[in-house]
């Protein structure tokens, strides 16, 4: 079961905000910060020390080889959906490395058989709900539980059909666990969970006594189980559910998401020494003294068992002797025991003590005191504990602090006037049962915490690598059977292992979170840099990102120890040299390639700067909020104030051809072209009345505009008149770039991106899987930068396999459907479909028994066209399938294709 911040490890927090879309991403695309992969991890599995797989975000599925060292990132199922609303994976159930299910959003549940390769996939109860979590008894029967469209379902099959459970209450269900068909468990908000022991039928709410929400439930076995949610929420029962114990002292404030148990079997005890040797001490054992002479010596004058004691024969005006152990691992529930007793057998002054410590190094004065055993008064009847000659004791001292440590034992002997101190039969862990449970509970940014089942204080267990600068929640982990290893995933794709309390590794490679909106190359191996948002506003001055290698390594640049403004534009005269603006009108400037920035002489203004251009040292524009313009000729020594005829409208784009001549783009369709070097501003008509982002020009006379909705526009005449090439779908276009008349790009919302080759009269759409991508930087006609928010970067490298499908601007009289092409087909066919007019989308694939086994397109909101959709059923057994096509309101129509393997 896998759930629901992000901290800088200076222990800022910061909201996560997640990434989502569902992506046929092939190898179009490459993520390279963060790295391997930047989308939210929900769970995270270890088969040995080297096979792993995870999964998360955006159809995001991935598999190591080699311990999570290097990770090969695929997508779970073909590209569903542009909007990001139901594209999220949350949860996965594997019995084997070949078979396995994953749930998620649009009330999808995929199976695999062959280690994730191909996927299987049916709509269980609805396509509304989102399942966060699912469970299996068997390789029939299975669970999930989500949102209230679904709430619970049971599979009895496989799950080729899923079930509603009976008479579920409306709600939302986080996590579900079944000990068997009938007897079920589901938790949900307010500290409640319900329970059934008749399948469904009837439901019981039980209260875990916390009003938190509960995120995960799991069981040791049929009656012993945990529940963990938000306020550090933590309850354990050992009557399946019926009632439930709070357990969690020496839990940091949190909010958990997962759950885990190691059966640990434990070693023999390693300390058992009763002193029959005649080496002495015992190897591994040390003493020391501040008499100037040790004084622990073995004896065999009458001691508790066998042959032979330890003593402390000291006898005079007072001192210290140790009697230090070797190390020894200590298992939670673990007692040092042994036996003792004074050596002194008349009436006299006898003042002998024994004390005993235990700590992690020999270092006595660092030792923790346990116990003190002894008197310091005047002995005369014979019977003050210590015990005399032939009357040892015993005592056992709890270990249970010490847990999970290696330890070293001291034996401490005080005596002012004493006769000495006898020791036998020293033992740890001498009733260790057979193994041990360990519940381990997993949310905390740095730490999972581990407990003996059914004890309440829990040990911190550190899994964060103090290298790594940024963490966030963790949502999952996995524990080796061993109990050494701890491997967890969360936001930004961050995955740390601990392989011991000193041997901590970071997987993922993120150096800064926050927001990028613009970025620019070199070429495609040389220098990149990317600018955006702090990944703290206030406290972190890491706006800036760059790169000497193509993005293959990363680096943070020196911005500003106090400037917390966001950077939204960037311009580069060359590798080493450029400026950067943003909000409250900063802008600063590069000598040596981002890696250090300093303000210019003067800033522009105070608000906000959304677009900067400079031709050269001197030259440069900026433009941004209530249609403010400004242009330097003294590389920002000074700036004139511009009049750009948009009013109190804001600036979103602008573009240059050369000094002279430039294009500014913003609110209400309004365009303006300058010839004069910005002395002057003339309205062009955008045809269209929405918000333009942005403007490329290649030349004088031919460039393009993106715009919110999918609208695009092109002019081959300078801007006099500007034609309709819209993408297909109506997602927000924040940027636009071209490298010749033919080939470009524009990206957007929800992870879209559109390829065209014809300058704009069809496109090409794929899917980064990130959320909102906000700048696309060509460095070739076949090569680009891409960067977006949760810091982002992909590079884009042609290929034409994986391409989610082609859109045309011409525009149909008629909706229509074609067959598919190839049909039969084995396994890519492709589908066919026009929109006379904008329209509200759904294109599903349905077996010959009327389930749904994909949806590719559900309620999109699409701009006229023809759209192809290459359709991969590489994960479809062969057959009659039926594709079906609906545009809200206007036109409905089924086809039949065969596939045939």
């Amino acid at each position: 079961m896998r759930k629901y911040s992000l901290t800088f490890l200076f222990f800022f927090s910061v909201s996560l905000m997640a990434a989502s879309a569902w992506a046929q991403l092939g190898t179009q695309y490459k993520w390279l910060h963060p790295f391997p992969q930047g989308n939210e991890l929900r769970w995270i599995k270890m088969w040995n020390a080297n096979n792993w797989y995870a999964i998360g975000f955006g159809g995001t599925f991935m598999k190591s080889t080699n311990g999570g060292t290097t990770w090969e990132v695929k997508t779970l199922v073909n590209g569903i959906t542009e909007t990001g609303t139901n594209n999220t994976c949350y949860d996965a159930y594997f019995f084997n490395q070949n078979t396995g299910y994953v749930c998620g959003g649009s009330g999808l549940v995929i199976k695999t058989t062959n280690g994730g390769n191909t996927w299987d996939s049916v709509t269980a109860v609805s396509s509304a709900v989102t399942w966060y979590d699912i469970d299996f008894i068997n390789p029939n029967t299975g669970f999930v539980s989500g949102t209230t469209s679904g709430r619970a379902a049971v599979t009895t099959d496989g799950g080729a059909t899923w079930l509603q459970m009976g008479t579920i209450p409306t709600g939302t269900y986080y996590s579900i666990y079944a000990k068997d068909v009938n007897n079920v468990i589901v938790t949900t908000t307010t500290g409640n969970i319900r329970k059934t022991t008749n399948g469904g039928a009837n439901w019981t709410q039980i209260s875990t006594g916390t009003s938190a929400t509960l995120y995960c439930v799991e069981f040791l076995d049929n009656n012993t189980g945990y529940v963990c949610g938000s306020s550090s929420a933590i309850r354990y029962t050992t009557n399946f559910g019926d009632n439930w114990t709070s357990t969690n002292t020496g839990v940091a404030s949190s909010t958990f998401y997962d759950i885990d148990f190691v059966n640990t079997a434990l070693p023999p005890a390693t300390l058992n020494e009763g002193f029959e040797s005649v080496t002495f001490p015992p190897t591994g054992w040390t003493r020391e003294s501040l008499l100037g002479t040790v004084q622990w010596v073995r004896s065999t004058t009458s001691p508790f068992a066998g042959t032979a004691d330890a003593w402390s024969n000291f006898q005079g005006t007072g001192g210290i002797d140790w009697l230090i152990t070797n190390s020894n691992t200590v298992y939670s529930g673990d007692s040092l025991s042994f036996w003792v007793r004074r050596s002194y057998t008349g009436a006299s002054f006898d003042w002998d003590s024994l004390q005993v410590y235990a700590g992690i190094s020999t270092d006595t004065t660092a030792m923790t005191s346990l116990l003190r055993i002894g008197v310091n008064d005047v002995d005369t009847s014979g019977s003050t504990y210590p015990p005399r000659l032939g009357a040892y004791q015993r005592f056992a001292i709890s270990l249970n602090s010490f847990a999970g440590q290696n330890v070293y034992v001291g034996f401490r002997h005080s005596n002012f006037d004493g006769t000495g101190i006898r020791l036998d039969e020293v033992k740890l862990g001498e009733n260790r049962a057979g193994s041990s449970a360990n519940v381990y509970i997993i949310g905390n940014s740095s730490n999972v915490y581990k407990s003996t089942v059914g004890q309440d204080a829990f040990d911190t267990l550190q899994v964060l690598n103090n290298s790594q600068p940024w963490t966030t929640t963790f949502y999952s982990g996995d524990v080796s059977p061993s109990g050494d290893t701890i491997t967890v995933s969360g936001g930004y794709g961050l995955i740390n292992t601990r392989y011991s309390a000193s041997n901590r590794v970071a997987k993922t490679n993120w150096i800064k979170a926050g927001i990028f909106y613009d970025i620019w190359a070199e070429s495609t191996t040389g220098r990149v840099i990317a600018v955006g948002s702090p990944g703290i506003a206030g406290s972190v001055y890491d706006q800036v990102m760059y790169s000497t290698n193509g993005g293959q390594n990363w680096a943070i640049g020196n911005y500003s120890a106090s400037d917390d403004q966001d950077l939204n534009s960037i311009s580069m005269i060359n590798a080493t040299t450029g400026f950067v603006a943003g909000d409250e009108g900063v802008v600063s400037k590069t000598t040596n390639g981002g890696a250090a920035w300093t303000p210019t002489a003067v800033n522009p203004t105070t608000t906000e700067l959304n677009k900067i251009i400079f031709f050269d040292a001197n030259t440069g524009y900026v433009f941004g909020a209530s249609g403010q313009g400004y242009k330097t000729i003294n590389g920002g020594g000074a700036w004139n104030t511009l009049t750009t005829e948009m009013g109190t409208s804001v600036i979103n784009g602008a573009n240059f051809v050369n000094a002279s001549t430039g294009w500014i783009v913003g609110a209400s369709g309004k365009v303006y072209k300058t010839t004069n070097g910005g002395d002057n501003f003339v309205a062009q008509t955008s045809n269209y009345s929405g918000t333009l982002y942005s403007i490329y020009m290649i030349n004088a006379n031919t460039g393009w505009i993106s715009a919110a909705g999918g609208h695009v526009r092109r002019t081959t005449d300078g801007g006099a008149n500007w034609d309709s090439v819209n993408v297909p779908f109506n997602t927000i276009g924040y940027s636009v770039f071209f490298r010749d008349a033919y080939n470009g790009m524009v990206t957007g919302s929800s992870g879209r991106i559109f390829r065209t080759r014809d300058g704009g009269d069809t496109w090409e759409f794929d899917n980064t899987s990130g959320t909102t991508l906000y700048q696309v930087y060509m460095t070739a006609t076949n090569r680009a930068f891409v960067c977006a928010t949760n810091a982002a970067v992909w590079q884009y490298q042609e290929t034409l396999t994986g391409i989610e499908g082609n859109f045309s601007n011409n525009i149909p009289d008629k909706y229509f459907l074609n067959q598919n092409y190839p049909n039969p087909f084995n396994p890519a066919t492709t589908i066919r479909f026009g929109l006379p007019r904008e329209g509200v989308v759904s294109l599903r694939i349905y077996d010959i028994a009327g389930r749904e086994v994909a949806n590719i397109f559900n309620n999109e909101k699409m701009n006229a066209g023809i759209i192809e959709y290459n359709f991969d059923a590489s994960n479809l057994a062969s057959g009659v399938y039926f594709y079906s096509l609906q545009v809200k309101n206007d036109f409905v129509a089924t086809k039949k294709m065969v596939l045939v393997k």
